[in-house]
């Protein structure tokens, strides 16, 4: 892998704070979203907004709260 002063470097902004990544960005690519990720996934939830399209596993066929809890945040989301 690459160190993050060579991201820099190349011109990418780095941070290690969650929060701050769904603050900055529009479009969110998550190995494990929501429906994933049960045991953490909700935790992103109160930083969603309708913005945001979000990228990622999120099972949406059979753990259905996934989808719905983005829809009700106006959250455009591809699994």
């Amino acid at each position: 892998g690459f160190s993050d002063p060579l991201y820099v470097a190349a011109g990418v902004s780095v941070t290690h704070k969650r929060r701050e990544v769904f603050e900055r960005c529009d479009l969110i690519v998550q190995v494990r979203g929501l429906g994933a990720n049960p045991a953490r996934g909700s935790q992103d939830l109160e930083f969603l907004r309708p913005e945001h399209t979000l990228i990622g596993l999120a099972d949406p066929l059979t753990v259905s709260v996934a989808a719905e809890s983005y829809a009700s945040a106006g959250v455009t989301s591809f699994a």
